[in-house]
């Protein structure tokens, strides 16, 4: 149409004239530049100073809009997000008692059960926790956390 308004003028005079049998390669690239134009004109309209100064045309804007987009990035890998539960299994681990002695588990012990001997201990609180009783203790120590 090239001139019906003034996004269709300036879509116009940057538009890739090539004939293709493929239309959506037309539609393609029609859409990238009229998303183009406007991220131009939100940029004029946003900070003018700096727009006028640093692309006083919409060419240069797409020059540069080119640049970055072909340019080498790094992309660095973000660090993972593990959940407070996660977190909490990984730090209270067990590991055996440095004495050798076994005490009594202290879950065992909270539950009133008659507990048996532990030789191993929370790496975190020190307390004497069997393997089968470590998940427990891991919930109750989350508790604790969130209270």
């Amino acid at each position: 149409m090239k001139g019906v308004d003034l996004c269709d003028q300036m879509l116009g005079y940057y538009m890739p004239s090539h004939r293709s049998k493929k239309w959506w390669r037309r539609v393609f690239h029609y859409l990238t530049m009229a998303s183009a134009h406007n991220a131009y004109i939100v940029a004029k309209s946003s900070n003018p100073d700096h727009v006028a100064k640093e692309w006083p045309g919409f060419q240069d804007f797409l020059e540069d809009l080119a640049e970055e987009l072909v340019c080498q990035v790094t992309a660095t890998r973000a660090p993972p997000i593990i959940h407070a539960v996660r977190q909490m299994q990984h730090l209270h681990t067990l590991r055996e008692r440095p004495d050798g002695l076994y005490k009594v588990c202290i879950e065992c012990k909270l539950l009133g059960l008659k507990g048996k001997a532990a030789k191993t201990m929370c790496r975190i609180c020190d307390l004497p926790v069997h393997i089968k009783c470590l998940q427990r203790h891991q919930k109750r120590m989350l508790q604790l956390l969130e209270q």
